[in-house]
């Protein structure tokens, strides 16, 4: 959700000329200010405010891109009065309410600084206030200062202010039935990555326009990592426990599954490839790689770094951002936790300034798997070795059986739909019907729950989501949090990749005659998914994969009314392939941090 109370694409510096006595304020009425004797008074020119960054370097106020977690320093011209000073600083959040944290003073007490005890909200201008009632050490008072800063954007990976998109692209051969984009096997390229620049997003495209192209299959955009104020990026291949596992059309003598890389955002980025990665985390020779399309990041240990979260073969880590750089393996994680099928970032359900994760697990009857359970970590305890003994939630009565049938459970972010100042979560099970000879796009019958943060305590029945749907699917991922494409300050739903839902009446089935919006022709979506505000207009956009037009079709989340067409697209993008026989097939990497 965007902040829009303070929300602007500049910074400004308001200095109030309110003198110590007579002065006439912001008013403009000078007055009587000659008989003030100004030599008595600090001026605000003379006292200096910077923010400075986790590793030290130090931004002006007007700077772009400001990290979510920087300290203010003030710089005064002579020793303060440090009593008086305290009490009359305050820094407020969009909404106009105080930012807690820490002051701290030099020896000499001239320099003030201020630590934000969390990381502060993503795209959002905070105030700072010095009142006249400050003083010197010497009881001198100063002019009123009223200063601003904006904090960088959620996905912004190279600092200009708009969410970036990253589209992932393979080549395949075609054959002659039509259905080359389920056959692995006749992959002749593998995946390489293509970042555009959100603010670029127009028209027709093609991956040409990409402003960076990364040599690693499923790059996906993370938070800021690094806390240097740009988004970064993992890419790798998911791991596979044996060779016949892998497509044909893959050398895997030098595929590296279960590697995950991590590069660091920045303003010039141009081809990225595994040697120029900032980090590489490999734990293969501790036992099985990782499966970065399950990665996610979120601040977990509170040292102001998002951290990093992936799922290995067997087990789940937690890497710090403050230390990820170089060769890793797991056991540079900071915490590990045990049996989890498959984990994931949710956001901060419990809205204590950390992110929280779900994984689940295969529970077995008579020695046979029969059903999956899910279990919610508090991203504040993970730390150390945890089993599902340490979750703080379980959903443990999701059916994701059916005899004869393929079942699962997966989870996906949809952010605060119930606007109660704790992120929900979307949970699907579903059950593949048969599909005969692979000569069909196999049909996923499915329930959506919908829960609210405020539930996850325990044990968590079925019974207490806010919404349950049963639908039948094309997709693997049909439905996930939207953003706020309508403005109204909830987060908003896409069901079945072709409606999009209001959070603000999310209760009961959904049914798609209540959908703020349908897109028409998008029966076999790969998936549909929320790409943050790329346009920078205040609305949160959304990003359509369509399977037989093999492209991706960008959408303002202003225009998300009524029945829209694949053509209403403000921007498509489409591969050129590197031989006339070949297909691209093109998929969107969701971004994990929105």
């Amino acid at each position: 959700m965007i902040n829009r109370a303070w929300s602007t694409f500049f910074v400004i510096v308001v200095i109030c000329l309110g003198f110590y006595s007579g002065g006439g304020g912001c008013s403009g009425n000078s007055g009587n200010s000659n008989s003030v004797d100004t030599d008595v008074i600090l001026l605000a020119k003379d006292i200096h405010m910077k923010l400075v960054r986790l590793d030290g370097t130090k931004l002006d106020l007007g700077s772009r891109p400001i990290p979510i977690r920087v300290a203010l320093e003030v710089t005064f011209p002579v020793k303060m009065n440090t009593f008086s000073v305290e009490g009359a600083l305050s820094v407020h959040d969009p909404d106009g309410k105080l930012v807690s944290g820490v002051i701290t003073w030099n020896d000499d007490k001239t320099v003030l600084t201020f630590l934000p005890s969390a990381n502060l909200n993503y795209h959002a201008t905070y105030g700072i206030e010095i009142a006249a009632s400050a003083l010197s050490d010497s009881g001198a008072p100063i002019e009123k200062i009223l200063a601003y800063f904006e904090t960088m954007t959620k996905g912004d990976v190279n600092g200009d202010g708009s969410t970036d998109v990253v589209i992932g692209v393979k080549e395949v051969e075609p054959v002659a039935n039509g259905v080359y984009y389920w056959d692995d096997s006749r992959i002749k390229t593998d995946h390489l990555s293509y970042i555009f620049n959100g603010a670029a997003l127009s028209g027709s495209l093609t991956t040409a326009n990409a402003f960076a192209k990364i040599a690693v299959s499923n790059a996906r955009i993370m938070g800021d990592i690094n806390a240097d104020g740009y988004s970064d990026i993992i890419a790798g291949k998911d791991f596979v426990e044996t060779p016949t596992e892998l497509p044909t059309g893959i050398d895997t003598s030098s595929a590296n599954y279960g590697i995950a890389y991590i590069f660091n955002g920045g303003h010039s980025l141009g081809n990225l490839t595994p040697e120029n990665a900032s980090a590489t985390i490999d734990p293969r020779a501790e036992g099985g790689g990782l499966y970065i399309s399950d990665a996610g990041s979120g601040e977990i240990n509170g040292d102001g770094y998002e951290d990093l979260i992936v799922r290995g073969y067997e087990n789940s880590f937690v890497f710090s951002g403050k230390g990820l750089s170089g060769k890793l393996t797991s056991e540079n994680a900071f915490a590990t936790i045990h049996e989890m099928v498959a984990l994931k970032t949710i956001g901060d359900v419990n809205a204590d300034g950390k992110c929280d994760v779900v994984g689940t697990r295969l529970v077995s009857e008579n020695g046979k798997p029969t059903k999956e359970v899910g279990y919610i970590f508090n991203g504040a305890t993970l730390v150390g070795t945890k089993t599902t003994n340490d979750a703080m939630a379980i959903l443990s009565d999701i059916d994701t059986k059916k005899e004869g049938d393929r079942g699962e459970v997966q989870f996906s972010k949809v952010g605060d739909v119930n606007n109660d100042g704790k992120d929900d979560l979307i949970v699907y099970s579903r059950w593949q019907s048969g599909c005969p000879g692979g000569s069909c796009l196999p049909t996923m019958e499915e329930t959506l729950y919908i829960f609210s943060g405020s539930d996850f305590v325990g044990n968590v029945s079925k019974i207490k989501a806010i919404s349950i749907t049963t639908q039948d699917s094309y997709s693997y991922f049909p439905s996930s949090g939207a953003g706020d494409v309508n403005g109204d300050g909830y987060n908003d739903l896409i069901f079945n990749n072709k409606y999009i839902f209001s959070g603000k009446s999310l209760s009961g089935a959904l049914v798609p005659e209540n959908a703020l919006a349908t897109i028409a022709d998008t029966d076999y979506a790969a998936f549909t998914a929320s790409v943050g505000d790329i346009n920078m207009d205040q609305y949160d956009d959304i990003l359509i994969s369509e399977y037989p037009k093999e492209a991706a079709y960008v959408f303002s989340g202003a225009m998300l009314s009524g029945t829209k067409k694949l053509s209403d697209a403000i921007a498509t993008i489409t591969c050129v392939p590197s031989s006339e026989d070949l297909l691209c097939r093109i998929q969107p990497f969701i971004p994990e941090n929105l």
